[in-house]
């Protein structure tokens, strides 16, 4: 009688152990697609380091154009910033210079007829990546960034590595 008082706790233990062990598994919970959330990870947005008024410059091929586009950040309001755009076509030989504005997401805003078509061109490759990152996302190697659309494959864009770059800019 003893003994058989003693086997059914041991039973339901072992059956509670089980059970704690299998429940995981059989409801998917947690595994390898958990999305952790860092508490103390660095954040980074479109135009992270634009305030501190840098001068960047591309070679931009696109279609038949072919120019150097240097772009000077200036004052930078709350959802503005003001920039000058520098563009020297390689085949016209052709020099604008026009001071404009940008808005949220790199949107360019009074923008001349002269340069326009220099800035639609820094719009589908410079600036392309405004259309998917236009919040904050975390700089851990992991974290999801948004997804890209590609004929009909949807791929998520995610940190894939983390580096240090030297950067030789001009202040």
């Amino acid at each position: 009688m003893v003994k058989k008082i003693l086997f059914i706790p041991l039973g339901v233990m072992l059956g509670a152990a089980a059970l704690g062990l299998a429940f995981p598994l059989l409801t998917g919970l947690p595994g390898s697609e958990q999305n952790i959330i860092p508490r103390f990870a660095n954040k980074w947005h479109l135009g992270d380091g634009s305030e501190n008024n840098p001068t960047l410059q591309y070679v931009v091929k696109y279609h038949d154009m072919e120019f150097l586009a240097e772009i000077r950040f200036l004052d930078k309001t709350l959802h503005t910033q003001d920039i000058v755009v520098v563009i020297d076509d390689k085949k016209t030989g052709q020099h604008v210079e026009d001071e404009m504005q940008i808005g949220d997401a790199f949107v360019f805003t009074d923008i001349s007829d002269e340069i326009k078509p220099y800035v639609h061109a820094l719009d589908a490759t410079v600036f392309s990546v405004r259309d998917t990152i236009v919040e904050e996302r975390y700089l851990v190697v992991g974290a999801e960034w948004g997804t890209v659309f590609v004929g009909k494959f949807t791929p998520k864009l995610a940190r894939s590595d983390t580096r240090t770059w030297n950067l030789n800019l001009e202040l």
